[in-house]
C-alpha cells in the first residue's frame, strides 16, 4: 500500500453472515452445488438429508451432496471454501459454452450454503485404489470466535460419517451442511408440523432440481450430445426429468419449430461473438 492507503479488512463474521442474505432458497443453493458437480464431469450426484434431534446444532440434522466426478487436491479443497477464490472454477467448456462463466466470482459453494446451514464441511477423494479423503471445515461460529477469515483442516476421522459414506465407496466430493438454522429456522424445529415441512421443501425441491436439470437426467444437452446421462438421487430415490416443452412425452400436440443459430457480440470476452440458439414450440393449452 501507498502510504495515504489505510487497509480497510472487513469483519469476518460480519461480512459473512451478510453474504448469507443474497436470495438464495433451498431449491437454488441446490442447483448451485450440482452445476458444480456436473461442471466437474460427474455423472451420479446424490442429495441426502436428515431431519433429526434435538439439538439444531447436532450430528443429527444434515445435508449431504456428493457426486462421482473430477475430485479435488487438499489446496483445491481450501480454496473451494475460500471467500473470493483467486482460482477460477474448473469449468467443461463444452457444458457451459464459455470458459470461466460458472462460479467466477468464488462465492457461489459458500454462499449457496450458508444461506442454509452455519457449518459447512468439504471432503474429497482423488485415489481410486486408496480411501484417503481431504477434509476441510468452514464454521461460522469459529469465524466469531476469531473474527479472522480462515478454513480448518481437518483429519478422515473427524469427518462426520455422512460426508465419508459414499467416498468410503469411490472417488469423488462430498459436500455437508451442518447447523441448519435457516433451513429449519421454524419456531419449533423439532415439532410434527416442522419436520412436515422440511419434507415438503424437500419434495419441491426434487421437482425443481427435475426440470432445471432435465436435459442432463434425460442425456438430451444441447450443449453435448455425446455427455452421458446425470443420475441425481435424494435419499436413495432417483429424480425423474421433468421437461416444460414436452419433448420427452413425444406429445402430437406439441409444434416443435427447427432451431435458429445467431452469433450475438459480447464485451468483455476474448472472442468477438458467442453463439446463441433458439427453438420455438407451441404447447396445448392444457
Amino acid at each position: 500500500l501507498e502510504s495515504n492507503m489505510i487497509e480497510t479488512v472487513p469483519s469476518a463474521h460480519i461480512f459473512a453472515d451478510s453474504l448469507r442474505s443474497l436470495g438464495y432458497n433451498l431449491n437454488t443453493a441446490l442447483s448451485d452445488l450440482i452445476d458444480n458437480s456436473i461442471e466437474a464431469n460427474a455423472t451420479e450426484i446424490d442429495i441426502d438429508w436428515q431431519h433429526g434431534n434435538e439439538p439444531l446444532d447436532g450430528p443429527s440434522n444434515w445435508m449431504c451432496i456428493s457426486d462421482n466426478g473430477d475430485s479435488m487436491d487438499g489446496d483445491r479443497a481450501t480454496e473451494s471454501l475460500k471467500y473470493g477464490s483467486s482460482r477460477t472454477e474448473k469449468v467443461n467448456p463444452e457444458v457451459t459454452g464459455n470458459k470461466g462463466q460458472l462460479s467466477r466470482y468464488g462465492t457461489g459453494l459458500k454462499t449457496a450454503s450458508t444461506s442454509q446451514c452455519r457449518r459447512l464441511w468439504v471432503a474429497a477423494r482423488q485415489n481410486k485404489e486408496r480411501q484417503v479423503m481431504v477434509v476441510r471445515k468452514l464454521d461460522l461460529d469459529r469465524m466469531i470466535e476469531y473474527d479472522s477469515w480462515f478454513v480448518e483442516t481437518m483429519t478422515q476421522t473427524e469427518a462426520p460419517a455422512p460426508l465419508r459414506k459414499h467416498l468410503d465407496e469411490k472417488p469423488g466430493t462430498a459436500i455437508l451442511w451442518q447447523n441448519l438454522d435457516k433451513l429449519l429456522k421454524q419456531a419449533q424445529p423439532f415439532s410434527p408440523q416442522s419436520r412436515g415441512s422440511t419434507e415438503k421443501k424437500f419434495e419441491a425441491a426434487k421437482k425443481y432440481i427435475g426440470m432445471v436439470f432435465h436435459r442432463y437426467i434425460s442425456g438430451t444437452c444441447i450443449q453435448n450430445p455425446r455427455r452421458k446421462k446425470v443420475t441425481i438421487r435424494m435419499n436413495g430415490e432417483i429424480i425423474e426429468a421433468w421437461d416444460p416443452f414436452c419433448r420427452l412425452y413425444k406429445d402430437p400436440k406439441v409444434h416443435v419449430w427447427d432451431p435458429t443459430s445467431y452469433q450475438l457480440p459480447v464485451a468483455g470476452l476474448e472472442v468477438a461473438t458467442v453463439p446463441v440458439t433458439v427453438q420455438g414450440f407451441i404447447l396445448p393449452k392444457e
